[in-house]
């Protein structure tokens, strides 16, 4: 039941971010692109967490409050006036989700049993998510950004999620460094969440942005912007190392090369990884090791016209050197490259349509892994879509949206169809959902329909 409550909870996130997304199309779009130098001192007073990224799909749930309540000053929060300094500034977002749910399968099984009784299986869903936001500038050259965590679902938790500092030595160079989450790649559905895996073998779509990890580490990174694109490199170290005075085969290092021309950018990137110390392991030959993940290297490209975006990505992940004498002794010449551990392409298109109303949005994603194996291959056909209209009704605040994954290799996937009501209250939206997850993995066909109201609040 839980299983499913959370599948249900993600697909109503995850169905809309089309929807969500028709307004700000450029911003995302142009995620990795070059930016100007005044561009780029604004990103460096703001959180790069994955999770402030997420809150903003949200944003244009207040799209007819917007339009109908006359602009007002800005002005400072009760916190921000006791403190009394200009150049600190608290902020918050809240995210509460309440919503029941009806899974269908549980109704079967009920009947199935053949008990004279009534039962319908309601699961009841609740969750706070609330983000705290620090940001001292104390000069234009140097910020200090934080964040503090705290959830409630089924138990508290709390979570620093970025510490970390901004510093500009001189003009086109940008530095970082601390906890903070950093993220590659112009795809946009398998680069969300584990929530298009496998049921089986599966590395995980977030393999697309090769820094998905980064929050992980301690990491420094800078970007330089030049003519015709920007470098970027990161150095990734274990809070553990910190303290030891790690070394550099203990570090993790990224770099990236990016280039445009109109309408086209492209991006050479790869990644290293240290070696793990606390793990070390004697193989089959015999010689004692640390363990060390492998290496990989990638490049991606995206054409941009007339709002239109279509893009492309290839990964590799090579065997460390270690890994690649241990394979070789027991290669049987039957696949190609045994060097390398898999491969992984992805290609996609984008669309929204927002100079009419209703807005259309429409993205489609389609993903092949092959991972070799000795004798076979071990190959992952998938596919993924998401459509949404927004801007529906008298008030323009009725939403539609679809999502739809399916796993070709292993035969099973899901979709769903979600309608949603905007400012049904101050800060609320109405969400219904009906889910079906069907194929081999589940059997028999499994539904499930839900709804939920969702609070979205910013302080």
């Amino acid at each position: 039941m839980k299983k499913l409550l959370f599948i249900f909870t993600l697909s109503v996130f995850t169905s809309f971010i089309f929807a969500q997304e028709a307004e700000n199309l450029i911003e995302d779009s142009e995620s990795l692109e070059i930016q100007d130098s005044s561009q780029d001192e604004e990103e460096i007073a703001e959180s790069e967490s994955e999770e402030d990224e997420w809150a903003d799909l949200f944003e244009d749930a207040q799209d007819l409050a917007v339009e109908e309540v006359p602009e007002k000053e800005e002005k400072q929060t009760v916190i921000n006036q006791i403190i009394g300094n200009p150049n600190i500034k608290l902020s918050g977002h809240f995210d509460g989700d309440i919503g029941i749910g009806i899974d269908f399968d549980e109704i079967k099984e009920h009947k199935e049993s053949e008990e004279s009784s009534f039962y319908i299986p309601l699961l009841g869903y609740v969750k706070f998510d609330n983000y705290l936001y620090f940001l001292a500038k104390p000069s234009d050259i140097f910020h200090l950004n934080a964040s503090l965590y705290t959830a409630l679902d089924n138990g508290f938790k709390m979570e620093l999620k970025t510490f970390y500092c901004d510093y500009v030595p001189f003009d086109g160079l940008y530095t970082s460094a601390g906890k903070k989450s950093i993220s590659w790649g112009y795809t946009r559905i398998f680069s969300d969440s584990d929530y298009y895996g496998s049921g089986k073998k599966y590395t995980g779509p977030l393999l697309t942005n090769v820094l998905s990890d980064s929050s992980s580490y301690f990491l420094a990174d800078a970007r330089f912007p030049w003519r015709w694109g920007t470098l970027s490199g990161v150095v990734l170290c274990d809070y553990s190392d910190i303290v030891a005075a790690p070394g550099i085969l203990q570090m993790g290092y990224a770099f990236s090369s990016e280039f445009s021309i109109p309408h086209f950018v492209c991006n050479i990137f790869g990644r290293t990884y240290g070696v793990d110390d606390t793990q070390k392991f004697t193989d089959v030959n015999g010689d004692s090791r640390y363990s060390q993940k492998n290496p990989l290297a990638g490049i991606e490209g995206k054409v941009s016209f007339s709002g239109y975006d279509a893009y492309a990505q290839g990964i590799i992940r090579i065997k460390n050197k270690s890994n690649y004498k241990y394979d070789l002794s027991l290669y049987d010449g039957t696949y190609p490259f045994p060097w390398a551990e898999y491969y992984l392409a992805t290609i996609g298109a984008y669309k929204v349509w927002d100079s009419f109303d209703p807005n259309l949005g429409l993205n489609v994603e389609y993903q092949y892994q092959c991972s070799p194996e000795y004798g076979s291959y071990d190959m992952q056909h998938r596919i993924a879509l998401q459509a949404g209209i927004k801007r529906m009704g008298k008030k323009k605040n009725l939403k539609l949206a679809g999502d739809w994954y399916h796993n070709f290799t292993e035969n099973y996937g899901q979709t769903s169809l979600s309608f949603i009501v905007a400012n049904i209250f101050n800060y609320a939206q109405w969400t219904n959902t009906f889910v079906v997850q069907y194929g081999e993995k589940y059997g028999d066909p499994v539904y499930t329909l839900g709804t939920a109201i969702q609070v979205d609040v910013d302080y």
